[in-house]
């Protein structure tokens, strides 16, 4: 299954979630929403011919999140650990995104959806 072509659905669910994080005083979820979203969009940015470096130079990482979202980078770290395998709440994550490793640089992470995420942005976009 792939995501849904459609860049400006996203980025209208994203803006529409900065809204609503401006508002209010817990914004952790939305945060974790507006971060999954992010991950899609990149992934719609990414070539399906690229290989290599290239691949990962496409993806977004926790800094980026970080810096979109407007929000410390630990702040990211502990949301995309949330949206994937770990909570730091010591529970399950919801296993929606997964980060993979620069092969010659251990300090770069990439972000990317997992089958699962992919399947939760193909139901929001189908809402539009």
């Amino acid at each position: 299954m792939s995501i849904t072509d459609d860049s400006r659905k996203l980025k209208v669910l994203a803006d529409c979630l900065r809204i609503i994080a401006d508002l209010t005083d817990s914004a952790e979820p939305l945060h974790q929403a507006q971060l999954l979203i992010e991950v899609a969009m990149a992934a719609q940015r990414l070539e399906p011919e690229a290989s290599g470096d290239e691949v990962f130079d496409n993806r977004v990482n926790i800094g980026d999140l970080a810096d979109t979202l407007g929000i410390s980078s630990s702040a990211s770290s502990r949301n995309v650990a949330a949206l994937g395998d770990w909570h730091r709440k010591q529970r399950p994550g919801y296993r929606l995104v997964t980060t993979k490793l620069h092969p010659d640089d251990r300090r770069r992470k990439a972000v990317v959806l997992t089958r699962k995420g992919e399947t939760v942005i193909n139901q929001l976009l189908e809402k539009f």
